[in-house]
């Protein structure tokens, strides 16, 4: 018999994802949601990451473009990793440990090939997007 590595932690958050009636799991699944808050941005996004809310305050908006869209790309990148993590609770939940973890080394090296095909470092200078408010007028 296999020794269970959970910890107290880790069978506290799988037992307060467990619903209080019993649900199928891509019901269970569809519910998920993941957060994320920082520089005046509060965001949400479901466990596909897509965006499901968005709040913005005047200190997001000072930030300008640039740094606003930074701000959003990594509080949507950490909103999803939350949302991840709640999804593999909610498969551990319905299909057992070992399938759970199947998928989370499966995300995992899906993660892994990303960052070898990434490169470290843009090369050259990317052209500035040109806007539709300077084209001459039709």
């Amino acid at each position: 018999m296999d020794a269970d590595e959970r910890t107290i932690d880790d069978l506290i958050a799988i037992a307060e994802g467990i619903p209080e009636r019993p649900m199928d799991l891509a019901a269970s699944m569809d519910r998920i949601r993941g957060t994320a808050e920082g520089e005046g941005i509060s965001l949400e996004v479901d466990l596909q990451g897509m965006l499901v809310e968005l709040e913005l305050t005047d200190q997001a908006l000072a930030l300008g473009p640039e740094g606003l869209a930074a701000e959003l790309t990594r509080l949507s990148e950490e909103a999803s990793f939350d949302a991840l993590q709640q999804g593999l609770v909610a498969i551990e939940v319905g299909c057992g440990a070992k399938v759970a973890t199947e998928v989370g080394e499966y995300l995992n090296s899906l993660f892994e090939e990303q960052e070898a095909e990434a490169p470290d470092e843009f090369q050259g200078e990317e052209p500035a997007p040109e806007s539709w408010t300077r084209k001459e007028s039709w």
